[in-house]
């Protein structure tokens, strides 16, 4: 069997290990966590600098082609900052957290779908499906700060709460 081995890692934003907490159910965000400077231009309490990351590879065999990838989510500590801690506040930030939790989901969930085409086409295949996956998540970031007016709406945050609560309980088979 010929293995061919194409590991790739596509970074919204590279960090040292311990600079970035990888997200966990079991482990909200502290205040403490934002460590970054805050923008003096910008209008908002805090900002919360998450991505996700990917890599995969290929093996080629007589069944076919299998493809292998992770998928993590992180967020930065010294590229998030803070200027007015509030309980609310934090809890907007942690959404936003959550919703690149919900990306990197949709992400596995696309990527086990994939079914390789050709060893041609493999790589610019999965460029595709993650670039498409990271425009919804901006997408739905800027959604929900948009609805929650940056979490000064109450009633629309708690609606943002559970929704993402039920989007993430819902995609839970593509947790790791």
């Amino acid at each position: 069997m010929s293995v061919k081995f194409i590991p790739v890692v596509f970074l919204l934003m590279l960090a040292p290990q311990k600079d970035r907490i990888k997200w966990d159910a079991d482990r909200p965000l502290k205040w403490s966590d934002f460590k970054g400077t805050p923008d003096p231009n910008s209008e908002y309490g805090a900002l919360t600098y998450s991505g996700f990351r990917y890599s995969y590879q290929y093996k080629s065999g007589p069944e076919g082609t299998e493809v292998l990838f992770d998928v993590e989510t992180f967020f930065d500590k010294n590229s998030s900052w803070v200027r007015k801690e509030t309980d609310a506040l934090l809890r907007h930030e942690q959404i936003h957290f959550d919703i690149t939790e919900l990306h990197a989901r949709r992400l596995r969930k696309a990527l086990r779908a994939y079914k390789v085409k050709g060893s041609e086409t493999f790589e610019e295949d999965i460029k595709e499906i993650a670039a498409k996956v990271n425009r919804e998540r901006d997408e739905m970031q800027n959604l929900y700060d948009s609805e929650t007016n940056h979490s000064l709406n109450t009633e629309e945050q708690r609606k943002w709460e559970g929704k993402v609560a039920k989007l993430l309980q819902s995609h839970k088979r593509f947790a790791e």
